[in-house]
């Protein structure tokens, strides 16, 4: 675990740093999810419990995304409305990086449908 370090949030820092540090979350959890639902399916003929577990934390993890992902949704947003210089750029990365987790949170879901009619 990394120490806390009490001025990495100042007034002065990189605000794309920091919105690509959040679209990478996004990532993360997604990947997290990914990696339970797998562990639900595969799981599942073994030990139904350990299954639906798996399958439970594959579901936190996409709540996660959504929530970090409606978050650089609204950072974006405050970009334009303070008439932030990195607004264009940082709009059209997003779109872009948002349209490819959609899609990866698309398929999860799909698996956690296919996991459901196993049950």
């Amino acid at each position: 675990m990394e120490p806390y370090m009490k001025n990495d949030m100042s007034p002065g820092h990189d605000t794309v740093a920091h919105l690509a540090d959040i679209m990478g979350q996004v990532d993360e959890e997604l990947d997290g999810a990914k990696t339970y639902i797998k562990a639900a399916m595969s799981h599942r003929p073994i030990d139904k419990a350990l299954a639906d577990s798996f399958a439970n934390m594959s579901a936190q993890e996409l709540q996660h995304a959504d929530i970090l992902s409606n978050a650089v949704t609204s950072m974006v947003a405050k970009l334009k409305t303070e008439g932030n210089a990195c607004y264009e750029t940082m709009s059209r990365v997003w779109e872009h990086t948002k349209g490819r987790q959609a899609g990866y949170a698309a398929w999860i879901r799909q698996m956690h449908a296919d996991y459901k009619k196993l049950t």
